[in-house]
């Protein structure tokens, strides 16, 4: 053999070794993947390309997906998807079982192919998820990861691991691989087959000193020095199936199978080289002619096994940059995250411990001590729903206190949570965002107070208008009635003005109690008494009251009550008073010179809901005061309080009902009622 050419025992140990790598790198890309994996259940998009779908056309791609397909944004956006997803081969069996879950309920995961825009065809893993589980028709969000490097790395391994046993099956030297530990052979090659006698069968467990005619003590001594040494050259005879003795050069060293310990030794038979020379080196050049060509393909085997290393490598350093980026992402965020898998949490960012500090490991039985106590039924609801499978995402804020802080009182926080449902690890977990929002509902419970302040306000400057009129008129009046005292003879005239004072006096003292009530009744109103109501016969009770006054008005009705209505729960009193001030409103904004005057009533029923309408053909209420009709003590009309319909609002919210303002055809307004069917628990 020329000298600085490796022998083929050194190309085969190195191919070896070079598998050995390949596996090895390919168990830290599996670890990688996992890694990685976890970070993409998180924001459900992590690998390479990222898009997005809707009614089958393109409407979101990345920088990635565009470099993986080899299109521009502007060539991508706005296309059929059908131009992506597969080949034309892949395409026929879209409808089978690999692509069912993916193509018809928009979820999955499955390795397939694509075309490039060159032409090219690569291959990808696929994974789509929707963007709305509960509506397919947002469309979904897909992820391409080109694995076309790893399909590659996969095949060369498939084919050395091919070439070996093709080597060692096809191999013309007599070929064992024996069992160490109690010196069985356990493999035999064909040409150790045809050169021993014995089929497959019988030759496999046989003891090796069986046929190297040695005692067994000779053949574990022999044995143990192969184990250290490679290529061990020996020389024995060898006892064939016919009985014939056959003296044999055997080369033997250790071997690493599937993980386990081996020898393996390549038989020659030199019995005929001893005999003759010439036929021995004949078979010697033959021999070397034979190891000379598998030396050239283990030469080119061992070259595309280094180029493959090296892509596993950059893939390798791919998946570790793109690890560290997402780590940084969730552990900078502001959003505290936490996962919660088994009762157990698993993970917590730094945003989420400045918030809470260190959790326990365990969830329920630990964490949910720390809510308020209004706030601890609602949280289990929501865990147990979450945990139960029942919904795959949901919302709650509720307040806590910080661990550690030793005034509760002050140490209130409010959070916004929101919960989801995740793989993390291939088993489900929960993963929840938590945002602090203790300020937020610090400035809501500022504005509710200032709000109530500024109503107070609008109502004692309602009261102190209503009243100080009357009180004016009494006054002027006592000053006539000074007048008239300070006279030294009363008159009947002046007898007949001092009773007709008295009588301005009693006016205004009724009406400023009548003020007071209507303050009384806005201020402290009195629960409906709930009982199942015909809201026509409320209608019809209200029109038969309000007739008189319609028809001094000049007003014509008209009514369009839905016949059947279910019943539903409500004061009837309190809606009649409603209805009452609503047709008075509507024949005072009528006035008395408008010609054609018009009041339409309806009743009708939508849903689980019962609406009653009254409409007018008056001048209507521009937009900018529709927002302040409802307030205490606001009014347009000059003989109006502004309390009716403030105090119909609170009516219809004691019953859980809504008024609403709309317009109508006749250029004027309604206003809708609305009242819920069931019965509804009142609170105040």
């Amino acid at each position: 053999m020329m000298a600085g050419k490796p022998t083929y025992k050194e190309l085969e140990k190195r191919v070896k070794e070079l598998e050995k790598e390949a596996f090895e790198h390919k168990q830290t890309a599996g670890a990688l993947r996992e890694r990685e994996a976890t970070l993409r259940s998180i924001f459900r998009a992590v690998p390479a390309g990222i898009g997005t779908v809707c009614d089958r056309v393109i409407k979101q791609a990345n920088d990635r997906l565009c470099e993986i397909l080899g299109y521009s944004q502007e060539a991508l956006l706005g296309k059929s998807s059908r131009m992506l997803y597969l080949t034309d081969e892949d395409y026929k069996h879209v409808g089978s079982e690999k692509y069912a879950q993916i193509y018809e309920r928009g979820t999955g995961i499955v390795e397939t192919h694509l075309q490039r825009k060159d032409g090219k065809v690569i291959d990808v893993l696929l994974s789509s998820a929707p963007i709305d589980p509960n509506d397919l028709s947002m469309g979904v969000t897909f992820t391409v990861l080109d694995i076309t490097s790893r399909k590659k790395t996969e095949a060369a391994l498939q084919e050395s691991e091919e070439r070996y046993r093709s080597l060692f099956k096809n191999n013309h030297a007599v070929m064992l691989l024996i069992d160490p530990e109690n010196a069985d052979i356990i493999d035999a090659n064909p040409a150790a087959i045809s050169f021993y006698g014995w089929s497959h069968e019988e030759l496999t467990g046989k003891k090796t000193s069986n046929i190297y005619m040695l005692t067994e003590e000779q053949v574990f001594q022999e044995m143990e020095k192969a184990k250290t040494e490679q290529h061990r050259k020996l020389y024995f005879q060898n006892c064939l199936a016919s009985g014939e003795i056959r003296d044999v050069e055997i080369y033997s060293g250790p071997i690493k199978l599937h993980d386990r310990e081996l020898l393996y030794s390549i038989i020659h038979d030199i019995t005929d080289r001893k005999q003759a020379e010439d036929k021995v080196r004949k078979g010697r050049d033959e021999l070397k002619q034979r190891v000379n060509e598998r030396t050239a393909e283990l030469v080119v085997s061992n070259e595309k096994l280094k180029k493959e290393i090296i892509e596993r490598k950059q893939m390798e350093e791919a998946l570790r940059e793109s690890e560290n980026r997402f780590r940084t992402l969730v552990e900078s965020s502001p959003v505290g995250i936490c996962i919660i898998q088994q009762n157990q949490i698993v993970y917590q960012n730094p945003s989420l411990k400045r918030l809470w500090g260190p959790l326990p490991k365990r969830f329920e039985n630990h964490v949910l001590d720390y809510l308020h106590a209004d706030d601890v039924d609602k949280c289990k609801k929501v865990y147990r729903q979450m945990t139960s499978g029942k919904t795959q995402t949901s919302a709650v804020d509720f307040r806590f206190y910080p661990p550690g802080k030793k005034d509760r009182k002050f140490s209130l926080c409010w959070v916004e949570c929101r919960a989801s449902l995740i793989n993390y690890q291939e088993e489900d977990a929960i993963l929840l965002n938590m945002m602090d929002i203790t300020q937020v509902k610090e400035i809501e419970h500022l504005l509710a107070i200032q709000q109530r302040m500024s109503s107070l306000g609008h109502v004692a400057a309602g009261i102190a208008h209503e009243i100080r009129n009357p009180l004016t008129g009494i006054n002027s009046y006592l000053y006539t009635l000074e007048d008239l005292c300070d006279s030294e003879i009363i008159e009947g005239d002046q007898i007949e003005m001092i009773k007709q004072i008295v009588r301005q006096f009693h006016l205004a003292s009724d009406k400023i109690e009548a003020v007071i009530k209507r303050v009384l009744d806005f201020s402290r109103p009195n629960p409906p008494k709930m009982d199942l109501i015909d809201l026509n016969q409320c209608i019809e009770g209200t029109l038969n009251f309000s007739a008189v006054t319609l028809r001094q008005n000049d007003i014509k009705l008209e009514k369009s009550l839905k016949p059947d209505l279910p019943k539903c729960y409500g004061d009837s009193h309190l809606i009649e008073q409603v209805l009452l001030n609503l047709i008075n409103n509507a024949t005072r904004a009528m006035g008395k010179n408008q010609k054609s005057k018009r009041i339409q009533i309806d009743s009708f029923c939508k849903k689980k809901n019962l609406y009653i309408q009254v409409s007018d053909s008056g001048p209507g209420i521009p937009e900018e005061l529709k927002n302040q009709v409802f307030n205490p003590f606001f009014t347009t009309s000059p003989d109006g309080t502004g309390i009716g319909l403030s105090i119909a609002q609170r009516i219809i919210s004691d019953h859980h009902g809504t008024i609403t303002i709309l317009e109508n055809e006749y250029g004027g307004s309604t206003f809708r009622v609305g009242l819920p069917i069931e019965k509804r628990t009142h609170s105040r």
